[in-house]
């Protein structure tokens, strides 16, 4: 953690099973049902002050944001893994800022918008990639 941050009395990041414990807390988790491990998990932005997760159950996406200078996690998003990828769409790359890019979760005529980092998904096929594959992974379970 930065100095500063500590000073400031910020948080450190929460580890993997501390976000997997929040989701199963959630009012989505269908306990009984639902079955969420660590590693069907994707970091998609990292900052000095937020992380921003995915994570996938054998039925439900979620989408978490870590942001240090809140005392508690966010759960920013989560839907059924049944076309989930279907509803994405992916920006041009780098439209954001270097580094950073957006995709949106697409629910009528709604939009949701998340950051990722570039460095981590360089184009859309490893993104959505990723997505899946953590889908897929969390279903064999």
């Amino acid at each position: 953690m930065i100095l500063l941050y500590s000073i400031l009395g910020f948080r450190d990041f929460n580890k993997r099973n501390e976000i997997v414990e929040k989701i199963i807390h959630s009012k989505y988790f269908q306990n009984g049902k639902e079955e969420l491990k660590e590693d069907n998990s994707l970091k998609l932005f990292e900052s000095k002050e937020q992380n921003l997760w995915f994570f996938s159950s054998n039925l439900r996406i979620y989408i978490v944001l870590d942001d240090v200078t809140y005392e508690k996690l966010f759960l920013q998003y989560s839907a059924p893994t049944d076309n989930f990828i279907k509803s994405i769409k992916i920006d041009l790359p780098g439209i954001h800022g270097k580094g950073v890019n957006k995709f949106f979760i697409v629910k009528g005529e709604d939009e949701l918008g998340f950051y990722y980092s570039l460095n981590k998904y360089p184009t859309r096929e490893e993104l959505t990639n990723g997505l899946n594959c953590i889908i897929e992974q969390a279903k064999l379970h």
